[in-house]
């Protein structure tokens, strides 16, 4: 259950960096983008730790952690679908950027004591720290 609560928190805060709410972020290409490959890292350091996703009531984790693993030209097409669900799930609460350390940090540090690279991860909280 953790790994897909973290999942969920992690959607927003490559946009939240940038200071825009995760439908801003998404509507730009390259902001997507890192979106996408921050949760593939994240989804890479879960299998590798022999985890796995779970569904929440109204939160299918499992579909988003199969949908982020298709090529990113067919995810744009989707990304209206996603900010839509997504916005919808969120109630319109921005991310806290305050948080940062915890989530995106949290993935670093599984990523290192697996010794697997993060770099989209590690690029999005060093922005931060900026």
């Amino acid at each position: 259950m953790e790994y897909s609560k973290l999942f969920l928190n992690l959607i927003g805060m490559p946009s939240a960096t940038y200071g825009f709410s995760i439908k801003e972020g998404f509507l730009k290409k390259e902001i997507f983008k890192e979106e996408i490959l921050a949760l593939r890292e994240y989804k890479k350091v879960v299998k590798l730790s022999g985890g796995k996703f779970l569904n929440f009531p109204g939160y299918p984790v499992e579909i988003l952690s199969f949908l982020i693993s298709l090529p990113i030209f067919l995810l744009v097409f989707l990304r209206n679908i996603l900010v839509e669900k997504i916005e919808k799930g969120r109630a319109g609460k921005k991310k806290d950027l305050d948080e940062i350390d915890y989530y995106n940090g949290a993935v670093l540090k599984m990523a290192n004591k697996l010794k697997v690279e993060v770099p989209i991860n590690s690029k999005i909280l060093e922005r931060v720290k900026k």
